[in-house]
């Protein structure tokens, strides 16, 4: 090789470090601009365990259609909407309050609706009324179920688990709930 040929290498080399090495140097200085923006417009906020939460214990966290914030707490539900906290709270008197305030699971599904898994069985928030509809007696049976798990199928299905039902699946086709047993001589079983 020859002087020259040498030459053009090592610059064309030097030319190509040089806009990597302003390529990295911009893209730094958009990130250090992107986080100076990002501290200046995004401001966290603590909730008040004593009046804007219904107990400091949290066990899950929703974000709804609306946008709310729901938040399980072992002493009942908060629904959050940035400003403001409104609990939901059992009330034996109200059979559309919630029928427990021991809340363990939150899942908004596809559709829009807001699950809730307690220890006395499922409910599902009625935002029209702002009020509970309770999956806990008959002919549901699903009273003590202890629901920690809420998850949803690709066909819309609704999965719960419960930690003494076992799984129990909405089915949104026919719109009751079936439990599946762990029994598999049985129909709607699963083998262990």
């Amino acid at each position: 090789m020859n002087l020259l040929s040498v030459a053009r290498k090592n610059i064309t080399k030097l030319i190509a470090y040089g806009f990597l090495f302003a390529s990295i140097t911009i893209s730094a200085i958009e990130q250090q601009a992107f986080y100076q923006e990002a501290r200046q417009s995004i401001h966290f906020s603590h909730l008040k365990t004593d009046s804007e939460l219904a107990h400091p214990t949290v066990l899950a966290l929703a974000q709804d259609s609306q946008g709310f914030i729901w938040i399980a707490t072992q002493a009942g539900l908060t629904k959050y909407n940035g400003t403001h906290s409104k609990h939901y709270l059992e009330d034996p008197s109200d059979p559309n309050s919630l029928s427990d305030n021991e809340i363990w699971s939150l899942y908004s599904d596809s559709e829009g609706r807001l699950w809730i898994g307690s220890d006395s069985g499922i409910h599902l928030y009625a935002p029209d009324t702002d009020s509970f509809v309770n999956f806990t007696d008959e002919p549901f049976n699903l009273a003590e179920g202890s629901f920690r798990a809420i998850k949803e199928d690709m066909k819309g299905n609704v999965w719960f688990v419960g930690q003494s039902t076992g799984l129990v699946k909405f089915d949104v086709a026919t719109s009751k709930f079936l439990r599946i047993s762990k029994k598999p001589e049985k129909e709607n079983s699963i083998s262990s």
